[in-house]
C-alpha cells in the first residue's frame, strides 16, 4: 500500500494558509486539499467554500511538487467562473513564490506557466479543433448560432416531402422540436435514426395491442390513440432531425450540440487523444459536476477515467438545469465512471453564507430529496448530509406571508425593502443588498412596477427583448415597409406612432382608399381594360358608382348602392384583405384628390394628407439606399426618421443611456453582417440526393431519388434586408428577441430575476415572490411524450434515474395501468426538481429570506393556495408577517372582471390615461365625468409636453440671440399664439429660418467657438495631437463613414463581445484605424495574437465600462475597453488594471505620449468612481497585432488634463 500523499507533503494546508494570511481550512477542507492523486467526488453544499477549496488544492499540489501548474486542468461552466478560478490560483501561487515557497527543484529563472482553466464547452471545442480531422471534422467548420440553426431547420421543415402523421403540428412547432431533439441526441450521444427506430417499434406494438379493458373500452382506446398520435408526431421530428444532421455534415457546419458529440467521439474512437490529454494534464478538477450532461460525463471519463486524478465537485441538491441536459442522478454515478479504491465521497458541509434559521429552512425543504425515488428503489445513492452553521453564525430571519392579490403582496414586499434601507441609512449603515426571485419571468413585472411606484431603484436581470423596445420596433417596421410593400401592419405601426400620429379616422380613410385601389385594379383586369395609374383619379371606363375616385361627392342613392355593393363583395371574398392588390404603401404614394370621400363617407384630413405626403417622400428616399450595406441603411433610417434626435431629447438621460437600445441594435446588425458571409453555403438536391431520401432509406434509394430544385442556405448576405428580417424573426422566437444591453449600474438597486438565474449569486436579503401551488412548484408536468422535441427517456444516458413507461403489455388494461404509474412517478420527479430549485433560492440569502404567496394571480378564476414547500419550514425558524383574510363564499378574482381602458391616439409626450373599472357593466352604465369619478385607479398622468415646449423655445431663443436672425420672431409666435399655425407649417417655417440663419453665420464661424459642455475622451486626445483640427470639428461637426478596411477593428471588438459576453462598442468620436494599419483579412491574425497574450485567460471585471468625469467644468465621457481586477494582488502590483485594445500599429515618441492622454482620462474617471488614488490604478494600451503591451510611466493628472481642455476656451476669435 502506497504512502498517502499528505504524509509526503513538505507543507500542510494550514501552513500554506498562514503564509497567505488566510483563515485556516476546516478539517473537511484540509482532507480534501491534501487528498491522494486518485478519483474523488466532493459533495459541496451551497456556500460551503468549494471554490476556495479547489484553489487551495491546486496550490498545495504545486507547492509540494506533486504537480506543476501547467499539468493542472480546471473545467467549469461559465467564462466568468473559469476566469475567477484561474486568477485565484495564479495570484496565490505568485504570493507564495514571493515568500520563497516554490516547488522543490524548481528553477527560479524558468518561465512561469499557469494552470489551464476552461469551460466545458471551450474544452470540447479545443479538442475538436485540434483533433477533429481524425474523424473528418474540418478545422474551419463554421459554428451556427441559435438563429441560424433555426433558419436551416425551418427550410428542412418547409421542404419535407416524406410521410406525415394524421395530426401535423404547426411548422414553427416542428422547427423548435427538431432543434430540441437534435440537441438532446447530442447531449446523450444518440443517433436521431435510433429515435426514429424506437418510435416505429413502439407504434408497431401499440397498434396491434388488443383492447381488453373490461369496463371502459372507449376510454382505453382513446388513451392508446393519444399515445399513437404523440409517437407519430415524434417519428416525424426524428426523421427531420436525421435530415438536419446530414445537412449540417454536408455543409460542413456545426451547432452547439455537435461540439460535445464530436469531442466524445474523439475520446472514444481515437485512443491517442486520451493518451495525450492524460500526459498533458496530471490533475483534473471538474466544477459544478451536478450540472454536467451525459455526453460530458462520457467525454471526461473516457479521457481521464482510468484511475487518473480527477476531482469532481458538485451538489445534487443544486441540480436545477435538467431542461438543459443536466441530470441530478448522474453525480451519484461518479464511482462507476471514475472507479477508485476509495470510492466514498468527501463532503463540505459548513455553510459560510447563511444564518442558522435560513439554513434550517433550506435543510427542511431539501429533506425529502434524501428518500429513494419510487421508480428506482434500488438505486445506488450515498447520503447527502445537511448543511451545518459556520463557527459563530448569525441567526438570520425567515419571514412568510399570504396576501389576497399579487399587487398587495408586491406592495408590502417593496415597502419592507424600502423601510429597512431607510432605517440603515438613518443609522449610518449601508443598506442591505436585496433581490426578488420569481419562479417565472412573467411575475417580475408586478414587482418592477411596484418598485417604480414607491421610488425604489430596481433592475431586472437576464432579460431579452431588445426587439420589443419602441425605437427598435420603429426601425424594424421601417425595414419591413422597405422590403415588403404588402406589410401593412408595419406601415400602420409607423403611421400611428409618435412620428406621424395619424388618428383612427384618417387611418380608416387610408384603408378605404387602398381598398378602392384594389377594387379598381381587379375590375380593370377582369374587363381586360388598361388601368390608368398616372393619376390617383384614374378610372375604369364605364364603371358606375366610383366617382369618388375623381374627387366627386356621390349622391345619396349612389352612396347607398356602393355600401350594398361593398357588403356583397365582402361576403363574396370571405372578408379577405383587399389591400393585397394595392397595399397601403401604394395608397400613400398615390393619394386621392382633396375632395375624395370613400363609400363609407370617410376622407383624409388636410393634416393627415400633409403627413402622408412627407412619409411617402421619406420612404422613397430610403429605398434609394437599399443598394447600400445593411449598417449604412440603418443609419439612414435613423437619420431620416429623426430617431437620433428623439432619443437625444429625452430629459434626465445621458446620451449613452438614451441610445443604449438603438446602439445595441446597430451592433446586432453589424454582427449579423460580419458572421453571415462565414456561414453562407448553398446546396441543391441534385448534388446531394441523400438529403432528400426518407429517413432510414438505404443509399440506393437515395441515389434514385428525383433531384429537386430546393436550395438550402444557412444565411444569405445577398438577400440583404430580407435575410436580416428573417434572422430577426428567428431571434425573436428562439433567443427572446435579442438580449437587452446592460444598463448603467444603479447603486443600491433591488435586483429582480428568476430563481434559475440566481444560481451562484448571493444577497443580504432574498425575497421569493408568488410562491404558490401551480407556480412554485409548477403545475407543468412535462415528460418525453408530451414534449414533442424531447428525447425518449429509454434512450437517454441517465435513463436509470428517470421514471419509465412500460409499454410491453398484453392489452390496453396493462397499458393504462402502466401509464398511470408513469404519470405518478413523473409527478414525483417534477416536484423533486422544484424542491431543489427552492433550496437554491433560499440558500442565496445571508441574513433574511421572505416567502410570500397570493390567492389571486392574474385573471385566474380559481384561487391559489400557498406552496407546499412553506409547510415544510420549521415553525420555530419562521415569523409570519401577514395573513390574507379567509376565502369567502362566492369570492371571485377582482382582476378577472375588471376592465382597463386607455385613450388612443395620445400625445407622445404624455402618458396615455389608463383607467380601470370593476366590470364592463359599470363602465357601460356611466358617461362623461361619472366615468372618471367611478374609475378604481386612474393613476397620475404625467406629461412632458410643457417642459419640452419650454426647452424648445429656449433653444430657439438662444439661436436667435446668437444669430440675430428671424428665429426670435418664430419663437415668439410659437410661444404666444400657437394656434395660429399648424405644427407642420410652423416646423417648415422654423426650419427655413434656421437654415437662412445658419447661412448668414457661416462667414463668422471661424471667429466664434462655443465651448461644449460634454466631450469624448478621444477629443481630449485630439487636443493634444492637433488642437486646430479639434476646434474646426467643434465648430462644424461632420460625420465620417468608416471605410471597409477600418471595419476590421470593429469586427475584432465583436469577436471579443462573444468571448466576454458583453456588447462591443466604440467611444463617440473614437478614431478608426487607418487603411494601411489593418484589413479585414487580418481578423483571424488578430484573434490568434490576442489568444497568445496574457489577457486571453483572464476574465474582465467589466467590459465597455461607460465613465464620465468633470475636468475644468467640462464633462468628459468615454468607455474603457476592459477593466481587470486582481483580488489578492502581490505587493507592488495594482488591484485594478484598465486596458484599451488597439488593432493598429504601435505609435512612438510624441504620438504615443499624446495618445496616452486617453488612458489618463480613463484612469482619473475610474479612480473617482471607485474612490481610489489614481496612482494605484494601472492603465495600458495593448496592441493586438504586435502582442505588445504599453504602460506609460507618466500619465497626466487632473491639473494637466484640465489645462489641455482649457484650449477649447482659447479659440481664435
Amino acid at each position: 500500500m502506497s504512502t498517502p500523499l499528505a504524509a509526503q507533503a513538505r507543507h500542510t494546508p494550514e501552513e500554506i494558509a498562514r503564509i497567505l494570511g488566510r483563515p485556516a481550512p476546516t478539517a473537511e477542507q484540509s482532507r480534501i486539499i491534501s487528498a491522494d492523486l486518485a478519483p474523488r467526488l466532493v459533495v459541496a453544499g451551497a456556500g460551503s467554500g468549494k471554490t476556495a477549496t479547489m484553489v487551495d488544492r491546486v496550490v498545495w499540489l504545486v507547492v509540494n511538487g506533486f504537480a506543476r501548474p501547467e499539468e493542472i486542468l480546471g473545467v467549469t461552466f461559465t467564462t466568468k467562473a473559469a476566469a475567477e478560478l484561474r486568477q485565484r490560483m495564479v495570484s496565490r501561487l505568485a504570493t507564495l513564490a514571493e515568500h520563497g515557497l516554490r516547488p522543490p527543484g524548481e528553477d527560479p529563472q524558468a518561465p512561469e506557466l499557469d494552470p489551464t482553466v476552461s469551460t466545458y464547452h471551450s474544452y470540447a471545442k479545443a479538442l475538436v479543433s485540434e483533433y477533429g480531422l481524425r474523424i473528418g471534422v474540418e478545422r474551419d467548420a463554421a459554428q451556427l448560432g441559435a438563429a441560424q440553426s433555426h433558419q436551416l431547420a425551418a427550410q428542412l421543415v418547409a421542404r419535407w416531402e416524406g410521410p406525415l402523421p394524421e395530426q401535423v403540428p404547426a411548422a414553427s412547432t416542428l422547427v423548435t422540436a427538431v432543434l430540441q431533439l437534435s440537441g438532446e441526441c447530442a447531449e446523450h450521444l444518440v443517433d436521431p435514426a435510433d429515435v426514429a427506430a424506437t418510435c416505429e417499434t413502439e407504434l408497431a406494438r401499440l397498434r396491434v395491442l388488443p383492447n381488453d379493458h373490461p369496463k371502459q373500452l372507449k376510454k382505453a382506446e382513446a388513451a392508446r390513440n393519444a399515445a399513437v398520435t404523440k409517437l407519430e408526431q415524434k417519428l416525424l421530428v426524428a426523421r427531420l432531425a436525421v435530415r438536419y444532421q446530414r445537412l449540417k455534415q454536408t455543409m460542413q457546419v456545426m451547432d452547439f450540440g455537435d461540439l460535445l458529440l464530436d469531442a466524445a467521439r474523439l475520446a472514444r474512437e481515437v485512443p491517442a487523444v486520451a493518451r495525450e490529454q492524460r500526459e498533458l494534464y496530471k490533475v483534473v478538477l471538474l466544477d459544478e459536476f451536478q450540472d454536467t450532461s451525459h455526453a460530458q460525463m462520457v467525454l471526461f471519463s473516457t479521457l481521464f477515467g482510468d484511475g487518473h486524478s480527477v476531482m469532481a465537485v458538485g451538489d445534487p441538491k443544486q441540480s436545477i438545469y435538467g431542461f438543459r441536459g443536466a441530470s441530478e442522478g448522474q453525480l451519484f454515478d461518479f464511482p462507476a465512471y471514475f472507479p477508485a479504491e476509495d470510492a466514498a465521497p468527501s463532503y463540505l458541509t459548513a455553510a459560510w453564507r447563511n444564518g442558522t434559521r435560513i439554513l434550517d429552512a433550506a435543510n427542511a425543504v431539501a429533506a425529502p430529496l434524501g428518500r429513494p425515488a419510487p421508480w428506482a428503489p434500488g438505486e445506488r445513492r450515498f447520503p447527502v448530509p445537511d448543511l451545518v452553521p459556520r463557527p459563530e453564525p448569525t441567526a438570520g430571519q425567515v419571514l412568510t406571508g399570504t396576501w389576497v392579490s399579487e399587487e398587495e403582496e408586491a406592495a408590502d414586499l417593496v415597502r419592507g425593502i424600502r423601510e429597512r434601507a431607510e432605517q440603515a441609512r438613518a443609522e449610518g449603515r449601508e443598506p442591505a443588498t436585496a433581490a426578488v426571485l420569481c419562479r417565472a419571468r412573467a411575475q417580475l413585472e408586478t414587482v418592477r412596477a411596484e418598485c417604480e411606484r414607491q421610488g425604489v431603484p430596481a433592475e431586472v436581470l437576464g432579460l431579452g427583448g431588445l426587439l420589443q423596445t419602441p425605437e427598435v420596433v420603429d426601425m424594424v417596421a421601417t425595414l419591413r415597409v422597405l422590403s415588403d410593400p404588402s406589410r401593412a401592419d408595419a406601415l400602420m405601426r409607423l403611421l400611428a406612432g409618435a412620428r406621424w400620429r395619424l388618428g383612427a379616422r384618417d387611418l380608416m380613410a387610408l384603408t378605404d382608399w387602398a381598398r378602392f385601389l384594389a377594387r379598381r385594379r381587379r375590375r380593370a383586369v377582369e374587363r381586360g381594360i388598361a388601368e390608368d395609374l398616372t393619376t390617383p383619379e384614374g378610372q375604369v371606363p364605364g364603371e358606375e358608382g366610383l366617382r369618388a375616385g375623381r374627387g366627386e361627392a356621390p349622391d345619396p342613392e349612389q352612396a347607398e348602392a356602393q355600401a350594398r355593393e361593398a357588403v356583397q363583395e365582402l361576403l363574396r371574398t370571405g372578408g379577405g384583405d383587399e389591400t393585397d392588390g394595392a397595399s397601403l404603401i401604394e395608397g400613400i404614394e398615390t393619394l386621392p384628390g382633396p375632395a375624395w370621400t370613400s363609400a363609407t363617407g370617410r376622407a383624409l384630413s388636410p393634416e393627415a394628407r400633409q403627413r402622408l405626403e412627407r412619409c411617402a417622400r421619406e420612404l422613397e428616399e430610403l429605398r434609394g439606399y437599399l443598394g447600400e450595406d445593411l449598417t449604412t441603411l440603418l443609419h439612414h433610417i435613423e437619420r431620416l426618421s429623426l430617431l437620433d434626435i428623439e432619443l437625444a431629447s429625452h430629459p434626465g438621460r445621458s446620451a449613452h443611456e438614451a441610445r443604449m437600445h438603438l446602439d445595441a441594435f446597430h451592433q446586432a446588425a453589424a454582427q449579423y453582417c460580419a458572421t453571415a458571409p462565414r456561414m453562407a453555403a448553398t446546396l441543391d438536391a441534385g448534388t446531394h440526393p441523400e438529403l432528400f431520401a426518407p429517413a432510414g432509406a438505404d443509399s440506393d434509394a437515395a441515389e434514385q431519388a428525383t433531384p429537386q430544385e430546393h436550395r438550402y442556405t444557412v444565411t444569405s448576405s445577398a438577400a440583404g434586408v430580407t435575410a436580416f428580417l428573417a434572422w430577426l424573426e428567428t431571434a425573436a422566437r428562439e433567443e427572446s428577441g435579442l438580449p437587452l444591453p446592460a444598463g448603467p449600474a444603479v447603486p443600491g438597486a433591488v435586483q429582480l430575476l428568476t430563481v434559475h438565474g440566481s444560481k451562484g449569486l448571493e444577497w443580504d436579503e432574498v425575497h421569493l415572490f408568488g410562491m404558490a401551488e401551480g407556480i412554485f412548484p409548477t403545475d407543468q408536468r412535462e415528460h418525453w411524450l408530451n414534449s414533442l422535441g424531447a428525447l425518449p427517456w429509454p434512450l437517454r444516458g441517465d435513463r436509470g434515474h428517470l421514471p419509465q413507461w412500460d409499454t410491453d403489455q398484453t392489452g390496453t388494461t396493462g397499458l393504462q395501468e402502466s401509464w398511470t404509474a408513469f404519470l405518478e412517478d413523473n409527478d414525483e420527479r417534477v416536484v423533486a426538481e422544484e424542491r431543489r430549485l427552492a433550496y437554491v433560492a433560499i440558500t442565496r440569502a445571508r441574513e433574511l429570506v421572505s416567502i410570500g404567496s397570493s390567492r389571486w394571480t392574474g385573471t385566474r378564476a380559481k384561487p391559489r393556495v400557498p406552496s407546499r414547500f412553506l409547510a415544510d419550514l420549521p415553525e420555530e425558524s419562521v415569523r409570519i408577517v401577514h395573513e390574507a383574510a379567509p376565502l369567502e363564499a362566492g369570492e371571485q378574482n377582482p382582476q378577472r372582471s375588471s376592465v382597463l381602458v386607455a385613450l388612443w391616439p395620445f400625445d407622445p409626450l404624455t402618458q396615455p390615461a389608463v383607467t380601470r373599472w370593476e366590470d364592463l357593466e359599470t363602465l357601460d352604465g356611466l358617461t362623461g365625468t361619472a366615468q372618471a369619478d367611478a374609475a378604481l385607479d386612474p393613476g397620475p398622468v404625467r406629461s412632458r409636453r410643457a417642459e419640452v415646449e419650454r426647452a424648445a423655445a429656449l433653444v430657439r431663443q438662444r439661436i436667435a440671440q446668437r444669430t440675430g436672425g428671424p428665429a426670435a420672431d418664430a419663437a415668439a409666435r410659437a410661444g404666444e399664439a400657437p394656434g395660429e399655425s399648424t405644427p407642420e407649417t410652423l416646423a417648415w417655417e422654423e426650419e427655413t429660418e434656421l437654415l437662412l440663419a445658419l447661412r448668414r453665420t457661416r462667414a463668422r464661424a471661424a471667429q466664434r467657438t462655443e465651448i461644449p459642455r460634454h466631450v469624448s475622451a478621444s477629443l481630449v486626445v485630439g487636443l493634444a495631437e492637433d488642437p486646430e483640427a479639434v476646434l474646426r470639428a467643434v465648430r462644424r461637426p461632420m460625420p465620417r463613414r468608416p471605410s471597409a478596411q477600418a471595419r476590421a477593428g470593429t469586427r475584432f471588438h465583436e469577436w471579443l463581445e462573444h468571448r466576454y459576453g458583453a456588447p462591443a462598442m466604440l467611444d463617440l468620436g473614437e478614431r478608426l484605424a487607418d487603411p494601411e494599419e489593418e484589413t479585414p483579412q487580418e481578423l483571424s491574425t488578430l484573434q490568434e495574437k490576442f489568444l497568445a497574450s496574457r489577457w486571453a485567460d483572464r476574465q474582465p471585471w467589466a467590459v465597455e465600462l461607460p465613465l464620465e468625469t468633470s475636468l475644468g467644468g467640462i464633462t468628459v465621457r468615454g468607455r474603457i475597453d476592459a477593466v481587470f481586477r486582481t483580488p489578492d494582488p502581490a505587493p507592488g502590483e495594482p488591484e485594478w488594471e484598465l486596458v484599451d485594445w488597439k488593432t493598429g500599429r504601435v505609435p512612438t515618441g510624441r504620438e504615443l505620449a499624446d495618445r496616452s492622454v486617453q488612458l489618463a482620462v480613463y484612469r482619473l474617471a475610474f479612480a473617482r468612481l471607485r474612490d481610489l488614488d489614481p496612482a494605484t490604478v494601472r492603465a495600458s494600451f495593448h496592441y493586438i497585432a504586435q502582442n505588445r503591451e504599453i504602460t506609460p510611466e507618466h500619465l497626466p493628472g487632473e491639473e494637466e488634463l484640465s489645462a489641455l481642455l482649457a484650449r477649447l476656451g482659447h479659440a481664435p476669435r
